[in-house]
């Protein structure tokens, strides 16, 4: 198998890493559909051999599918970032302006208010956050309106924070929000979103 992972993964001595990456992956779940065939058909023994395969591929993970991992991380964080591979600022400021527009289109109406508009909306919002916040896109996908209600109540907001001077216009314009990170272990960092209320700008941080 490894030999057979090394030649269908290299292209004149070029180890394409993308491919690679996925190929594990996939080993790894094709391996659950046999494991599962073979429960279905009621063999153990050969359900347990595939247990022990996937054993022996995670323990020579490393080995045989770090480099790929590692050439796909040092695109990210090289190639990807050059000034050169950045999009065009007047495209970007051309999505801006179609998705403010939009969403504010979409708020004044009160009468188109139905599923549509909504899921419409909410794709709107979760671009605005992913494209010029640099957030994962599975973040601000999982805001439901709840967390929206908490923002507008100032439920994350203490009295003393709403009313201080210091940060009364700070806070005149933009909502809190928390949102948990994922898993329950407390080392995970938790999330708290800030969104501005008129949508003319929407920012997030995070705090531990």
């Amino acid at each position: 198998m490894k030999e057979a992972v090394l030649t269908y993964t290299n292209s004149e001595g070029t180890v394409k890493a993308g491919l690679k990456s996925q190929l594990y992956y996939l080993i790894k779940r094709f391996a659950k559909i046999i494991k599962a065939t073979y429960f279905v058909r009621d063999d153990d023994e050969k359900a347990g051999e595939v247990d022990n395969f996937v054993q022996v591929l995670q323990l020579h993970e490393s080995d045989l599918f770090g480099d790929a991992t590692y050439k796909r991380n040092m695109n990210r964080q090289e190639k990807l970032r050059r000034p050169t591979q950045l999009p065009d600022e007047a495209d970007i400021g051309r999505v801006k302006q179609y998705t403010v527009t939009r969403m504010s289109e979409i708020v004044s109406d009160e009468y188109t208010c139905d599923h549509r508009s909504f899921a419409e909306l909410h794709d709107l919002a979760v671009s605005r956050l992913t494209l010029f916040n640099a957030r994962k896109g599975g973040e601000p996908a999982r805001l439901t309106v709840s967390h929206w209600l908490d923002a507008e109540h100032n439920s994350w907001l203490t009295q003393s924070q709403a009313s201080d001077d210091i940060d009364q216009n700070y806070f005149h314009d933009m909502k809190v929000t928390f949102q948990g990170g994922k898993g329950n272990n407390q080392s995970h960092w938790t999330h708290v979103r800030v969104f501005c209320v008129n949508f003319d700008r929407v920012a997030t941080c995070e705090v531990p």
